[in-house]
This record gives C-alpha cells, sequence and structure tokens, in this order.
C-alpha cells in the first residue's frame, strides 16, 4: 500500500509540475520571443530533472514522518492519509502541487492569449499555425488539468476537515480515478491535436 501510494502520489505531482513547466514555456515563446532558433532541450531536460528531484523530496516526506500514507476514504486504493496528515505537510502540499500549479497555468495562458490579440490586432498578421496549435494543446492540457485535479482536491480537504461524511460514495471514487487520468490525458490532447504524433 504505501509503496503504491508513493508511486502514485510522485507520478501525479510530476505530472502536474511537467504540464506547468509546458505552460510557462510556452508563456516565455509566445509573451517574451524566447526564440525558438535556440537549443532549448538542454534547459529543458535541467528543469524537468529540478522538478523530478523536488517532487521525489515532498513526495517521500510521508515515509519520514512528515505526513503519511494509507487507504483512501473508499478503501480501494492508497494515497495520502488526508484524516491523519499534519496542517503543515496538507499546506505544503495543497499550495505546492494544486494552488501554484493552477495559478501558474492560468496565468501563463491568460498572458498568452492578451499577447496573441494584442499581437493580431496591431499587425493584422497570424500568429504561426504550428505555434498557435502547440498553444491550444497547452491551453487545453491546462484545462484538463483543472477539470481533472480540482474535484479530488475538493474532497482532499473535505476529508482534512473532517467533513467527508458530506462526500457522495460515488464521488469519493471518481474523484481519484479523474485526478490520476489526467496522465492519460495529455498524450491523447497530442494525439489529437498534432498530426505528426497520429
Amino acid at each position: 500500500c504505501i509503496f503504491e501510494a508513493f508511486v502514485v502520489f510522485f507520478c501525479g505531482c510530476n505530472s502536474i509540475w511537467i504540464l506547468t513547466m509546458l505552460s510557462l514555456y510556452r508563456y516565455l515563446k509566445i509573451c517574451h520571443g524566447h526564440s525558438s532558433k535556440s537549443n532549448d532541450r538542454p534547459a529543458l531536460i535541467c528543469t524537468a530533472v529540478l522538478i523530478s528531484l523536488i517532487c521525489v523530496g515532498l513526495c517521500t516526506a510521508p515515509l519520514l514522518g512528515w505526513g503519511r500514507f494509507g487507504q483512501e476514504i473508499h478503501g480501494l486504493t492508497c494515497a495520502l492519509d488526508w484524516q491523519h496528515l499534519s496542517l503543515s505537510y496538507i499546506s505544503s502540499v495543497f499550495t505546492f502541487f494544486y494552488l501554484l500549479p493552477l495559478f501558474l497555468i492560468i496565468f501563463s495562458f491568460t498572458k498568452i492569449i492578451s499577447t496573441v490579440k494584442l499581437s493580431r490586432l496591431r499587425t493584422g498578421l497570424q500568429v504561426n499555425e504550428s505555434e498557435d496549435k502547440l498553444t491550444k494543446i497547452a491551453l487545453m492540457m491546462g484545462a484538463a488539468f483543472f477539470v481533472t485535479w480540482t474535484p479530488y482536491a475538493v474532497v482532499s480537504l473535505l476529508t482534512v476537515f473532517g467533513q467527508d461524511h458530506h462526500v457522495p460514495v460515488m464521488v469519493a471514487l471518481t474523484a481519484p480515478i479523474c485526478a490520476k487520468s489526467n496522465a492519460c490525458l495529455n498524450p491523447i490532447v497530442y494525439f489529437l491535436g498534432m498530426k505528426q504524433f497520429r
């Protein structure tokens, strides 16, 4: 149970931050003219490794006594034991793995949309089709993050505050499945949005 909880927690958190990195990358590229001619691969790889190391650190904390893993409220899978976590760990996890990524994704796409609109108004030119398509795909992935992770975040917080009895059983069962399905949605979005991935 503990191994399953750690692996699923780490993969989910890492996926959230890779998606956030993608959103910020699109923001830098479109809003600040980050040149597509430069070799971004080393910087992106270093950023992904750094994200993974930070996620390992926060996800390992329950194994070291700051928080703990256990069965979810429906008893079918293992995850963070939301009923027995320290408030400091809950605050850290909720902020670092939900609120901050959500804020950065919303910020990135708000800026991208306003920059693209302003650019089109000023020049009357269309944005490069592939850039436009990549931005739309990243926006869909950001929206999918919000739609799939928000129910789980709400159910988890209700559990933390002892209000999980207000959560219908079906919601308690589907919220973790929706959250964990987010990692599967990203390749599907790419497949449907980009012909070269088909």
